[in-house]
């Protein structure tokens, strides 16, 4: 469970800064939405996030902003113009 935990803020890390501003979200807004404290938000998007929001929390955020449930960007449909 700690490795999956891991693993998924990392890949948040990376992804949800990204994924936040392409739905045009504050970090504020976000937070207001999830339940996630902004300054908790700002801490997973810099990667030293040591919290204590559970796999289920974290996987319920990186839903939200689009992303798979392990954190990473979803393929584009075959055909889709980037």
């Amino acid at each position: 469970m700690d490795q999956a935990r891991n693993t998924l803020l990392a890949n948040l890390s990376r992804h949800a800064g990204h994924a936040r501003r392409r739905l045009a979200l504050s970090i504020d807004h976000t937070g207001q939405l999830v339940g996630i404290p902004q300054s908790s938000l700002e801490a997973i998007e810099r990667g030293d996030y040591d919290g204590k929001a559970t796999l289920d929390e974290l996987i319920q955020l990186s839903l939200f902003l689009g992303l798979t449930s392990t954190g990473m960007p979803r393929a584009k449909p075959p055909g889709a113009r980037i």
